[in-house]
């Protein structure tokens, strides 16, 4: 697999994570139980 693919991979990936984070609540976070361990994606109390 070429870096070009790897790169693009990254970038639909993160793309998704963010369409999901502004406008789906975070559904998609809430499907993937091994990246509600990393900190800097829960919510901040306000």
């Amino acid at each position: 697999m070429s870096f070009q693919v790897v790169f693009w991979l990254i970038v639909l990936v993160h793309q998704a994570l963010w369409i999901d984070w502004l406008f789906l609540g975070k559904r998609l976070l809430q499907a993937l139980p091994f990246l509600q361990a990393v900190p800097f994606l829960q919510a901040a109390p306000l």
